[in-house]
C-alpha cells in the first residue's frame, strides 16, 4: 500500500465518484472523512462541492493535558475534492496528494469495519435468538469472508438494539410491557415495595405452568445464579418427569430481592392470563 492519491477523473453521479475514491483510499492504506460541503444559491440549495481529508488529518485535541489513550490524528495534509461541473458531472480534484504517516490496514479504520445493513439485520436476528457475540462474528465471517466486522462492532450493534428497545423505560418496565402484549403465552406476577420498586418478579410460559402442575414430582432449583445491577438474583426452577423412557423438562423462572428464601418453603403465585384465574405453586 502506497498512499497514492486517486486519479482525477470525471463521473456521471456524485455517488459513483464518492464510492470510487473511498474504495481507492481503502486499497492504498488510508481512509477519507468529509471535511466540508459547499452549496449553490438555488432553491432548494444543492451540493456544489464536497471536500474530503485523510482520516488522520484531524487536529490533536487536549494539547498540554496528559492523555490516558493515544490518538490516530497526525494532522495529515492530504485533501481531495469532488466538484460538480456545469454539465452536472462530478470531477475528482486532488488538492494535496501528500500524507505524513505510514499506510495502515483497513481494519485500523472504524468506517471500514462498519457492518452493512444486511449484516446489522443478521446481528440483531442472531442476538434475539440467544447467540453469543463471538459466534455472531464467526457467522458473519463465514458468510462474508472479506468483512472487517470485529467483536467490538457486534457489541456496539447489540448495545444500539438495546437502547432502541428500552427508549426512556427501564428494563423491568419493558419486560412488563412485553409480557402484557404477549399475555396469551406468558404468565407473570410482581410485587413492589412502599417506594414502588419491584422486589419480586415471577414469569413463565403458560404451558410450563400447566406441565409443572401436572408433574410436580421433582423440582430442581438452580441456586448458582447471577445478579443484575440491582443485586437481584434470578432463580431457575425445573420440573422433571419420566414417561415412557422420555424425559420432559419444564422451566419456571423467578426473581427474589433481599434475603434468600429456602427452597423448601418457596411459594410462587402466578397469574394465568389465558384462563384468567390465579394458580399457585408451592414447593
Amino acid at each position: 500500500m502506497d498512499l497514492a492519491a486517486p486519479q482525477e477523473e470525471e463521473y456521471g453521479t456524485f455517488e459513483q465518484a464518492e464510492r470510487d475514491i473511498r474504495k481507492h483510499a481503502m486499497a492504498h492504506g488510508y481512509a477519507l472523512t468529509k471535511k466540508k460541503s459547499a452549496f449553490d444559491k438555488r432553491t432548494p440549495p444543492t451540493i456544489r462541492r464536497v471536500d474530503y481529508r485523510c482520516a488522520k488529518g484531524g487536529i490533536k485535541r487536549g494539547e498540554g493535558v496528559k492523555r490516558v489513550t493515544g490518538t490516530r490524528m497526525t494532522e495529515c495534509p492530504f485533501e481531495v475534492r469532488l466538484h460538480r461541473s456545469e454539465y452536472s458531472t462530478w470531477k475528482v480534484i486532488v488538492k494535496d496528494p501528500f500524507h505524513n504517516h505510514e499506510a495502515s490496514e483497513p481494519s485500523a479504520f472504524s468506517q471500514y469495519r462498519q457492518p452493512t445493513e444486511e449484516q446489522k439485520a443478521q446481528v440483531r436476528s442472531l442476538h434475539a435468538s440467544g447467540v453469543s457475540p463471538r459466534f455472531i462474528v464467526a457467522s458473519l465471517l463465514e458468510e462474508h469472508p472479506h468483512s472487517l466486522v470485529s467483536l467490538r462492532d457486534v457489541y456496539n450493534e447489540i448495545a444500539r438494539v438495546k437502547k432502541e428497545r428500552l427508549g426512556d423505560l427501564t428494563p423491568i418496565e419493558v419486560l412488563v410491557m412485553e409480557l402484557r402484549d404477549d399475555e396469551m403465552d406468558w404468565a407473570f406476577h410482581y410485587t413492589t415495595d412502599e417506594d414502588g420498586h419491584v422486589n419480586f418478579f415471577f414469569f413463565a410460559p403458560n404451558d410450563a405452568i400447566e406441565l409443572a402442575r401436572q408433574s410436580p414430582d421433582v423440582i430442581f432449583i438452580d441456586a448458582t445464579y447471577r445478579t443484575n445491577r440491582y443485586n437481584m438474583p434470578l432463580i431457575h426452577f425445573m420440573a422433571v418427569r419420566y414417561w415412557q423412557d422420555s424425559q420432559h423438562c419444564y422451566v419456571l423462572r423467578s426473581v427474589r430481592i433481599g434475603t434468600d428464601v429456602p427452597s423448601s418453603s418457596l411459594h410462587v403465585q402466578a397469574t394465568h392470563h389465558r384462563q384468567r384465574q390465579n394458580r399457585s405453586l408451592s414447593y
